[in-house]
Protein backbone atom coordinates (compact mmCIF):
# COMPACT_ATOMS: atom_id res chain seq x y z
CA UNK A 1 0.00 0.00 0.00
CA UNK A 2 2.12 2.90 -1.52
CA UNK A 3 1.07 6.23 -1.50
CA UNK A 4 2.28 8.31 -4.84
CA UNK A 5 5.00 9.86 -3.00
CA UNK A 6 5.95 6.26 -2.37
CA UNK A 7 5.74 7.04 1.34
CA UNK A 8 4.16 4.36 3.47
CA UNK A 9 1.06 5.69 4.79
CA UNK A 10 0.95 6.82 8.45
CA UNK A 11 -0.65 4.04 10.60
CA UNK A 12 -0.89 4.99 14.16
CA UNK A 13 2.46 3.35 15.11
CA UNK A 14 3.58 5.87 12.88
CA UNK A 15 1.80 8.67 14.51
CA UNK A 16 2.82 7.11 18.01
CA UNK A 17 6.53 7.32 16.87
CA UNK A 18 6.78 10.81 15.59
CA UNK A 19 4.95 12.17 18.48
CA UNK A 20 7.24 10.59 20.70
CA UNK A 21 10.20 11.81 18.46
CA UNK A 22 8.65 15.16 18.81
CA UNK A 23 8.69 15.28 22.48
CA UNK A 24 12.03 13.38 22.48
CA UNK A 25 13.27 16.37 20.36
CA UNK A 26 11.95 19.39 23.05
CA UNK A 27 13.21 17.77 25.86
CA UNK A 28 16.77 17.48 24.46
CA UNK A 29 16.39 20.81 23.46
CA UNK A 30 15.39 22.11 26.89
CA UNK A 31 17.62 20.39 28.60
CA UNK A 32 20.55 21.36 25.79
CA UNK A 33 21.62 17.52 25.57
CA UNK A 34 21.00 14.88 23.00
CA UNK A 35 18.19 12.89 22.31
CA UNK A 36 20.16 9.85 22.96
CA UNK A 37 20.92 11.61 26.18
CA UNK A 38 17.44 12.65 27.27
CA UNK A 39 16.58 8.59 26.81
CA UNK A 40 19.11 7.00 28.68
CA UNK A 41 17.91 9.48 31.31
CA UNK A 42 14.81 8.13 30.91
CA UNK A 43 16.03 4.31 30.84
CA UNK A 44 18.23 4.57 33.53
CA UNK A 45 15.35 6.20 36.07
CA UNK A 46 12.79 3.51 34.68
CA UNK A 47 15.67 1.18 35.64
CA UNK A 48 16.17 2.73 39.13
CA UNK A 49 12.14 2.53 39.74
CA UNK A 50 11.83 -0.97 39.01
CA UNK A 51 14.91 -1.71 41.33
CA UNK A 52 13.27 0.08 44.16
CA UNK A 53 9.93 -1.62 43.81
CA UNK A 54 11.05 -5.10 43.61
CA UNK A 55 13.66 -4.71 46.55
CA UNK A 56 9.91 -2.97 48.42
CA UNK A 57 8.13 -6.07 47.13
CA UNK A 58 10.46 -8.18 48.63
CA UNK A 59 10.06 -6.84 52.36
Amino acid sequence: MNSPEGKQPLTRHTRIDTKLHKALKILAAERGVSMVRVINDLLSQNLETTKSEMAQSDK
